[in-house]
């Protein structure tokens, strides 16, 4: 594909009509939930294995760390097994939201139908990754001078030592770092859909005017359906009243289910949003509105 960065004037697009956005995220993410439980459903399946391997091997080191009356060696096996599982189901969490996303990229910009799981192992999924990890770093560069500052300034690195002036670096620096992401993730559906042309200072340029649609849009794709989830997740824990005793071990069972059962509900509607980044990418990077060309995965 031709390199995007060389072929976009410098006149600045419309401003991103972010209501319209939205609506067509929301729109296609009820309109196409068939193929997204298509890509989703192994690695839902998947997760809720490991949530429930988690879930027993930490009652099991609760369990035992009660009865020993502390922390003991013989529970350590546990421990690592309980490690490896929380890695792991970390590892599958992240593969598994960048192979949606492309998938949802490309069926919403391309029209391609998914494969069923999604195409793990296609370049497309791995360049995304990368792509985030390359977005991620850059934003915070900026920001690193700040928070050094700051930390230098408290005296400490402990955020309880740090004072008012601290805060406020801490706070810029966060509101900095926010900034650049809102902007540069345009980047991670033009990697979905093979335009590896396109730089993150192109992105900047185009999107620049319209900073705070951006963050608007995200935040009525992610939070609205989220809410609700999580209210009902914390009322389902029974958190002990003054003076009652604690059951360590009932008290982690219910946070490891709770988890394993509410994170697949998040990555699903997390396409909500992932499908707004499509149409905002499509706005700004494809004047007329018509998907972009790009290999088959």
């Amino acid at each position: 594909m031709s390199d995007t960065s060389n072929s976009i004037s410098d006149v600045l697009p419309d401003p991103l009509p972010m209501w319209q956005t939205v609506k067509q995220a929301y729109a296609a993410f009820f309109a196409n939930l068939g193929p997204l439980l298509k890509i989703a459903l192994p690695w839902l399946i998947l997760m809720g294995c490991l949530s429930y391997a988690l879930s027993e091997v930490l009652k099991s080191w609760v369990a035992g760390a009660g009865e020993a009356g502390g922390p003991d060696v013989s529970v350590m096996p546990v421990v690592w097994s309980w490690q490896a599982i929380q890695m792991a189901l970390n590892l599958v969490i992240g593969i598994s939201g960048a192979t949606m996303a492309v998938a949802w990229h490309r069926l919403l910009l391309l029209g391609e139908q998914p494969k069923f799981g999604g195409s793990v192992f296609s370049s497309a999924v791995w360049r995304y990754i990368g792509a985030g990890i390359a977005m991620s770093i850059v934003s915070m560069l900026p920001a690193l001078p700040m928070l050094f500052f700051a930390l230098t300034f408290a005296g400490s690195p402990l955020p309880q030592n740090a004072g008012p002036f601290s805060y406020f670096l801490f706070f810029v620096a966060y509101c900095g770092v926010a900034y650049l992401m809102m902007h540069l993730m345009l980047v991670l559906p033009a990697r979905a859909v093979g335009n590896n042309g396109l730089n993150f200072r192109t992105i900047l340029r185009q999107v620049r005017a319209n900073t705070w649609r951006m963050i608007g849009g995200i935040f009525l794709c992610s939070v609205p359906l989220a809410i609700p989830v999580q209210m009902a997740a914390f009322s389902v824990i029974k958190f002990p009243e003054k003076g009652q005793k604690i059951d360590p071990v009932e008290m982690m069972s219910n946070l490891t289910w709770l988890t394993g059962l509410t994170t697949p509900y998040f990555m699903l509607i997390a396409m909500i949003y992932i499908g707004f980044l499509s149409f905002a990418y499509r706005h700004f990077f494809d004047g007329k509105g018509e998907p972009q060309s790009a290999p088959q995965i």
